[in-house]
């Protein structure tokens, strides 16, 4: 398995610069094996991800756990859920289980990025919607541990079936 297209992460970055979402595009020449190749798209990014934080996360395979999420689920956000206004105040109404649209859309400081600019960066990366994706735990890995105090945390890998590639993208952060 090998990266990618590694600038894509610092220019969407340049474009976003208040965003906490990761993103690692990798290719594999092997067949497609489901859920352990997704494992390997997780470890690999994995090891990108220390590399580019100048850090050195460590996982266990064997506590790996993830569970398949839709296609139409995964890329769904609501323009108007995710603030609620009261007495003058906005109150982000974060989700129970950080959803990759929340991740994108409200970074724990800093600017709120909008719904189109999702969609756009979401069709650039993914122009086929025929895909596998599997939401990962947090138990295996301490790339979540910052996330974990307070805003969240998610890491998902999606493989394009039309393309065979893969996108692992993870969001964990604090204040």
């Amino acid at each position: 398995m090998k990266e990618i297209d590694p600038k894509y992460n610092e220019l969407i970055k340049q474009t976003y610069p208040d965003l906490v979402v990761d993103y690692v595009l990798l290719e594999d020449g092997s067949e497609y094996k489901g859920n352990a190749s997704h494992q390997e798209a997780v470890e690999h990014a994995l090891r990108i991800l220390s590399e580019r934080n100048g850090c050195s996360y460590r996982f266990d395979k064997t506590k790996m756990e993830g569970e398949a999420v839709d296609t139409e689920a995964f890329f769904y956000a609501p323009a108007d859920a995710f603030a609620v206004l009261e007495d003058g105040k906005v109150f982000i109404n974060a989700p129970e289980k950080l959803t990759y649209a929340f991740a994108f859309l409200q970074p724990p400081v800093g600017q709120c990025y909008n719904v189109d600019d999702f969609y756009k960066v979401n069709y650039l990366l993914f122009p086929n919607r025929d895909l596998d994706i599997i939401s990962w735990d947090g138990d295996f890995t301490d790339y979540f541990d910052k996330g974990k105090e307070w805003w969240g945390y998610g890491l998902w890998s999606i493989y394009d079936k039309l393309t065979g590639r893969f996108a692992v993208i993870g969001a964990s952060a604090t204040i």
